[in-house]
């Protein structure tokens, strides 16, 4: 079967991810996003299953129905990778919203099967097909709105750490954003790399110039 995913491009997925969470949220851009709750809203069941990650390299996959999301277990019972959980979830219902109809159209009936047509896919086509259910991830765990909030709140943060390298131009800006998606990750639930991701595409650079902050110490 050929694969015929539509090409999304990237504002028309986070218009997606926005309206997902806007339909099924009493408060659309409260952090962290109920990944899981909104899961369950559109019938899908979260399904723990061992040894995923360890036989097929995956965490987590949509089963051939669209009715289950298997989730490594190991990954999903610990502390220490719930934000990685969180992502894969979000992924995952990426794939539900994005591409349900083209998913619709492949059979399989096992994880072995449904692997095997994944590896056997064109490398530029299945890097277009995760990088969409990504795209939605992102946005959908980081509302864009909410990010620019939680910037601006921390302004004076991001000067002094600025100030405190003696560094007040642009070549601090990565130290900053990087700084800054380290302390707020915890608070969207998602690790420092995704957060720090976000402000980068999202073009929030801008916030992180101290050079153009004026802001009284």
């Amino acid at each position: 079967m050929n694969f015929n995913a539509n090409h999304l491009s990237k504002e028309k997925i986070r218009n997606i991810a926005d309206d997902v969470r806007r339909k099924n949220l009493t408060i659309a851009e409260e952090i962290p996003v109920p990944v899981e709750f909104v899961i369950q809203k559109h019938g899908i069941e979260v399904r723990p299953t061992e040894k995923i990650k360890e036989e097929f390299d995956v965490e987590g996959f949509l089963s051939n129905d669209c009715k289950t999301i298997f989730i490594d277990n190991h990954y999903y019972k610990s502390v220490n990778w719930h934000h990685r959980v969180r992502f894969t979830l979000a992924h995952e219902l990426g794939h539900f919203i994005l591409h349900r109809e083209f998913l619709d159209n492949i059979k399989f009936d096992s994880i072995e099967e449904w692997n095997k047509y994944i590896t056997d896919l064109d490398t530029t086509k299945l890097s277009w097909f995760e990088w969409q259910a990504n795209e939605f991830a992102g946005r959908f765990l980081v509302p864009k709105n909410t990010l620019i909030e939680e910037i601006e709140k921390d302004e004076r943060n991001i000067k002094l750490a600025g100030d405190s390298y003696g560094l007040i131009n642009e070549d601090v800006t990565g130290f900053l954003i990087e700084d800054f998606a380290i302390r707020f990750a915890k608070k969207f639930m998602v690790s420092p790399e995704v957060l720090e991701y976000r402000v980068k595409n999202e073009g929030l650079e801008g916030f992180f110039r101290i050079d153009e902050l004026d802001l009284p110490l």
